[in-house]
């Protein structure tokens, strides 16, 4: 259980494969049973995902930007003819 924080039962079907690495791992000392490895999948899952979110809001922003300044520069080219 994750202290400090509710937490819910969520029932999954493994195959037999993914059971005995998860079992490895735990047998290895990686994770002190499979509730935690199964945990620690999900949420690596998870912050990958809203990192990947992150970087595609970041991409949009950024070529907002060159959109802005694109406009920005043919402004500026037009008053300079305007000015001759």
């Amino acid at each position: 259980m994750v202290k400090g924080r509710r937490v819910r039962l969520l029932s999954v079907h493994l195959s037999d494969v993914v059971v005995e690495r998860l079992d490895w791992l735990v047998s290895e000392g990686w994770f002190p049973n499979r509730s935690e490895a199964v945990r620690y999948a999900i949420v690596t899952l998870l912050r990958e995902f809203s990192l990947q979110e992150r970087d595609r809001d970041f991409r949009r922003f950024v070529d907002e930007l060159v959109a802005v300044k694109n406009l920005l520069r043919r402004v500026e080219e037009k008053l300079e003819r305007v000015k001759k």
